[in-house]
């Protein structure tokens, strides 16, 4: 499926591919493709969830992605091995919900800013300010900072990390609880301030 212009999405969509050239306005809660999923202008979600699903290729959102109201709209992308870029502000104009990330890598360029953020698969890197309600990293998982990038990592509530947090040259604050049992944190540059208990039992 080709879109020259804007396009809006009523329903579920299930296709070989999906390319837009203009802005994306997804509100069945589910795109769902065998190749890639490619979207030049702005992607605004209004379901409570929306799944971007790749099963063999690569998700690229060359603009921004908000939902409609803050907190209220999350996202998944599942692509396997594939990844997923996204160039502009994600959250930018309206916070996104919860985000579930189960892909090989998932790139936010710019800023990042949502409810409880989970990578359940793969590597998330983030090369703006990220803000998170929470943060959970499962073991084989990571997340980090673009290499020598001043962005500041904010997770206003608990991070459970048993996988792998590496930050760069900017600061990070993790208000709530940290437990990093069987995870790895690695700040290279920067405040880290620890707002809570941290629990790093039978972690080396």
């Amino acid at each position: 499926m080709t879109i020259g212009g804007n396009a809006t999405f009523s329903g579920s969509v299930q296709a070989d591919s999906v390319t837009v050239a203009g802005a994306a306005a997804i509100h069945g809660g589910a795109v769902t493709t065998t190749g890639a999923q490619s979207y030049s202008g702005a992607v605004t979600v209004s379901a409570a969830e929306t799944a971007f699903t790749a099963s063999g290729g690569d998700i690229t959102l060359s603009s921004t992605l908000d939902g409609t109201a803050a907190l209220s709209q999350g996202v998944v992308f599942a692509t396997g091995t594939g990844s997923v870029r996204i160039s502009g502000a994600a959250g930018g104009s309206a916070r996104l919900g919860a985000v579930t990330l189960a892909s090989g890598t998932t790139a936010c360029e710019s800023t990042l800013s949502a409810g409880a953020v989970t990578v359940s698969g793969g590597t998330l890197t983030f090369g703006g300010d990220a803000t998170f309600s929470s943060l959970e990293v499962a073991g084989g998982a990571a997340l980090a900072a673009e290499s020598g990038s001043p962005a500041v990592l904010t997770v206003e509530g608990t991070t459970t990390n048993g996988g792998s947090i590496t930050l760069a040259a900017g600061d990070a604050t993790l208000t709530g609880a940290y437990s990093g049992t069987g995870g790895a944190l690695t700040a290279s540059g920067g405040t880290t301030v620890f707002g809570a208990d941290v629990d790093l039992s039978g972690t080396a």
